[in-house]
């Protein structure tokens, strides 16, 4: 299913994250102010004039998925934010920031509700003849590589598997982002030992 929204966790999940790991190393870069970051490194956010309350200098300017505001709110969920906030509960104005998860209708990431598909919307031109760059397709990540050298574990590449299941081991400069999903992102931490 892909109803084009965009939707973050609550900020309070992150830092619930930071307190699960009990001060081990890293652990500070599961903060949301941490994580954040790169969420806004992510997108390309569009103010709408339906949405005035939405702050948009806490949403990202320079990111590859444009998200924002765009859909019809319908009568029935307009009652029911209505009923909510008439029982006390707080009309939050944007989902993916700080400011919280409560009543707050759609986020999405197509100003005219259409789908996107990858090779134009992420792999711009400009960016596929970058050199250090190698798109390959039909390749499965199998595990993170670490350095294990130092204090703090640092992912230093990718184990993958291409073909007939043959492994290829590629180092990473500067990080390594794992970004397979719901269910695979979990999947690859657990085969790398997190």
């Amino acid at each position: 299913m892909n109803a084009l929204i965009f939707h973050i966790g609550a900020p309070e999940d992150y830092d619930e994250w930071v307190r699960l790991q009990k001060g081990q190393p890293g652990a500070e870069q599961w903060a949301f102010k941490e994580f954040n970051n790169y969420i806004k490194r992510f997108e390309t956010f569009h103010s709408s004039p339906d949405y005035p309350q939405v702050d948009s200098s806490l949403r990202g300017t320079s990111g590859p998925i444009q998200t924002g505001y765009f859909g019809h709110v319908s009568k029935g969920t307009k009652k029911f934010i209505d009923a909510c906030t008439k029982v006390g509960l707080v009309r939050s104005s944007d989902v993916n920031t700080h400011r919280g998860t409560m009543g707050v209708t759609k986020a999405s990431t197509s100003r005219f509700l259409l789908g996107i598909t990858f090779l134009p919307d992420y792999m711009r031109h400009a960016m596929l003849a970058r050199k250090n760059l190698k798109v390959i397709t039909h390749a499965h990540a199998t595990r993170i590589l670490f350095d294990t050298s130092g204090q703090a574990l640092r992912a230093v590449g990718v184990e993958f598997s291409h073909g007939r299941g043959q492994k290829f081991r590629v180092k990473a400069k500067k990080e390594v982002v794992v970004s397979s999903g719901a269910v695979h992102s979990p999947q690859i931490l657990m085969l790398s030992g997190i």
